[in-house]
């Protein structure tokens, strides 16, 4: 199994230049303690959630909680047009008022135009989040998580780790051998038995990449380079081993592509749109398989949730090793498989 990725990203976001410098000027002591603060008030609220086995049961206790009640009763139109989702998105949406980010996700959200469809692309969003990052918690764990480990960061603590590495027989490649020539050709030979996964669904936000005409933000996929994608130039290059393997086997194969993806920059549309101008690089379409990465909110140095505006939380996608959940989750092993 061969993996690559393009872009970047991280699971746990604790900055992203979009966020006001305003809510970055505390000094590390301060922070510390306004997360620290955060997740000692906030720690009891997950455990409590973590105990419910239903949606119905999790809606019931976040509604119950004082300051839930006190944000809707100043604010009635939103609870009013929060009840008409169903319990589910209902809850993922009143759940952002139990971790006091209201105030910040809904401030005028009343001005927004057709705020009713906008309300339930926020809770589509949510849920999608909280269904994925169910095993840490939900919303709720990985809000608590990512202040923890913005709060270690600051204090430069590291979480102990207890994981040992056992590190398997290596060669040295770098010498001319005769053992080195026969690793070469039984892996080249072996190529049959291999599937590539490409991780290309990062923001990239460092290479500031745009559509020359519509000025468009782009995702890395479609970065230029020598008449081609970074995209088209991956699967290139897996295309001359697989000629190279023709060559010296006389057996012609296709291997298995696993793509994830993002709805970053419109990644997986810009992907999707690359495969289809490229014919899938002249590859079977059966051949590639696409996941799509989650989105997860991005939190300021305050604990408090990025945004662009109302109802517009800032969202990036999850880290690179949620490709094994996702593979899991989209039937990618099975497919393999099959392969």
């Amino acid at each position: 199994m061969v993996i690559l990725q393009i872009g970047s990203s991280n699971q746990v976001h604790a900055m992203s230049k979009e966020i006001p410098p305003t809510s970055l000027t505390a000094t590390p002591e301060l922070a510390i303690g306004l997360l620290t603060d955060q997740v000692t008030e906030l720690l009891p609220l997950q455990q409590k959630i973590a105990s419910c086995a239903s949606y119905d049961e999790k809606i019931s206790l976040v509604q119950s909680l004082p300051h839930v009640k006190e944000f809707f009763g100043k604010n009635p139109q939103l609870e009013e047009a929060i009840m008409s989702l169903p319990v589910h998105l209902r809850y993922v949406v009143t759940l952002v008022v139990a971790l006091n980010q209201g105030q910040v996700l809904f401030a005028n959200w009343q001005d927004v135009p057709e705020r009713r469809c906008s309300l339930e692309q926020l809770a589509n969003t949510l849920y999608e989040t909280e269904r994925f990052y169910d095993y840490m918690g939900g919303i709720a764990g990985y809000h608590v998580k990512t202040l923890e480990l913005m709060s270690n960061q600051l204090a430069k603590k590291a979480e102990p780790d207890h994981a040992k590495l056992l590190l398997p027989p290596s060669t040295d490649i770098r010498q001319d051998s005769l053992a080195r020539k026969k690793m070469v050709k039984d892996s080249i030979a072996s190529l049959g038995q291999m599937a590539e996964m490409y991780v290309v669904g990062g923001a990239g936000d460092r290479l500031a990449l745009v559509d020359e005409k519509t000025q468009m933000p782009l995702p890395v996929a479609r970065l230029g380079f020598a008449g081609h994608t970074l995209l088209e130039n991956l699967v290139r290059d897996l295309q001359a081993r697989e000629y190279l393997a023709y060559k010296l086997t006389g057996s012609q194969v296709v291997t298995p592509i696993v793509l994830m993806t993002s709805h970053e920059k419109n990644n997986d549309a810009q992907i999707a749109a690359i495969l289809d101008e490229r014919a899938y690089f002249g590859r079977p379409k059966e051949s590639i398989f696409r996941l799509l990465q989650p989105m997860t909110p991005v939190l300021a140095i305050d604990g408090k949730w990025a945004v662009r505006g109302p109802l517009e939380p800032i969202l990036k996608p999850g880290g690179h090793g949620v490709i094994w959940k996702l593979a899991d989750e989209y039937g990618a092993f099975d497919w393999l498989v099959k392969q």
